[in-house]
């Protein structure tokens, strides 16, 4: 509790406590496409782009390593290829699949605006923690492609679906799907979605199937693999499904699917009014119902599950960019509501964030609000203690 003076009268007022707090850690600027816990507890940061485009560079977060300067380590022997929009899958082996990604070649302007051209690329690579090095995979993936939805199957292979498969410029989506075997250290066709996916969710579910969700689709739809066959599931509700890069989707500890973001550009309606959303997914009906919707608007944002199964959201921007955001929330399935909890020292948007084995959350990189000339990277990460 305060008491506050006010124009000569005293007024006690209710403290705002949040059960989490955020701490900052210095290290590499960038924006990181993709992060990986590995088995020991450090964390691995591929596809860190920064303003003057993709680099080959990757970088190892140690959670509990105060003897050094910064707790980020620049990898010696890097990527083998320029990657933004990439991938980074953990295999039961304990190595991490990289896949996709691209890099902008030139810039282009007309009387129509400014168009970033891309050279995109089909190869794949393998990153060994034990030696910290990367290794090229022979013949690569079959389709270039960049913000593709993967997960890994209960069997070990890994699942690619969809994205960005375009080099001129404007994004060109795809129906496309493929598999990466680690026994055969080879990728194989899949069976084609249903639909072009882009900026999609992908989610293992318990029966072993995969659920496709968010992104330019309102349908959903489900990959069998024992089929090899992806079929059409539940209709997400109207208003739940966005051109923009924020939807999310977590498994929730009751079974259900919780798919979330914000839409800011709606394929139907251009002009309709930006809003966060939620809703649920129940495997078992195959259907989507509401639940209690963001309290901010957040694109490109941070999420995470928790150790405890709560949602964490912080962090992205409103307005186009205008706007970077600080404030977190919080979503429990118990009550079917996000509550806001603490804020990031920083506002930041493209930030990634990755539970740790302690609970912890790191919140890598993202932009600022340009607070250094030309270098709208921030300098600061944060950890987030629930």
């Amino acid at each position: 509790m305060k008491t506050l003076l006010v124009l000569g009268l005293f007024f006690t007022v209710p403290c705002l406590a949040y059960a989490g707090k955020f701490t900052e850690v210095y290290g590499y600027p960038g924006e990181a496409s993709a992060s990986t816990l590995l088995p020991n507890g450090d964390v691995l940061l591929t596809g860190v782009s920064t303003s003057w485009g993709a680099e080959k560079r990757a970088l190892l977060f140690h959670p509990g390593d105060n003897d050094r300067r910064t707790p980020f380590e620049l990898l010696e022997n890097g990527m083998h290829y320029y990657r933004e929009g990439n991938t980074a899958t953990l295999l039961n082996n304990g190595k991490v699949l990289l896949v996709g990604g691209a890099f902008i070649s030139a810039r282009h302007e007309d009387d129509e605006g400014v168009y970033f051209l891309k050279e995109y690329n089909s190869s794949a690579e393998l990153y060994d923690p034990a030696s910290k090095t990367f290794t090229e995979i022979p013949g690569g993936s079959i389709q270039t492609r960049t913000d593709p939805a993967v997960t890994p199957l209960q069997d070990g292979r890994v699942l690619i679906v969809g994205g960005d498969v375009d080099s001129e410029g404007l994004p060109t989506f795809t129906n496309t799907a493929e598999i990466y075997d680690p026994s055969s250290n080879t990728f194989k066709r899949a069976g084609a979605p249903t639909q072009d996916e882009y900026f999609s969710t992908a989610t293992l579910l318990p029966s072993g199937k995969v659920l496709m969700a968010g992104g330019i689709s309102q349908d959903a739809e489900i990959y069998d693999p024992t089929k090899d066959a992806f079929s059409v599931t539940g209709r997400m509700p109207e208003g739940t499904y966005t051109a923009h890069k924020t939807s999310m989707a977590f498994m929730l500890p009751n079974g259900q699917v919780l798919v979330t973001g914000t839409v800011f550009a709606h394929l139907a309606n251009d002009n309709h009014e930006p809003h966060p959303f939620a809703t649920l997914y129940d495997p078992e009906k195959g259907t989507f119902a509401p639940t209690g919707a963001p309290n901010t608007l957040r694109s490109d944002a941070s999420g995470v599950q928790l150790s405890d199964g709560r949602v964490l959201l912080t962090g992205g921007y409103q307005l186009r960019g205008s706007l970077k955001v600080s404030s977190s929330e919080i979503y429990d399935a118990a009550t079917g509501q996000f509550t806001m909890d603490a804020s990031l020292h920083t506002g930041r948007s493209n930030g990634i964030a990755t539970l740790l084995k302690d609970g912890r959350v790191l919140v890598y990189g993202g932009s600022g609000e340009n607070q250094y000339p030309s270098l709208p990277e921030l300098m600061t990460s944060e950890i987030y203690t629930p």
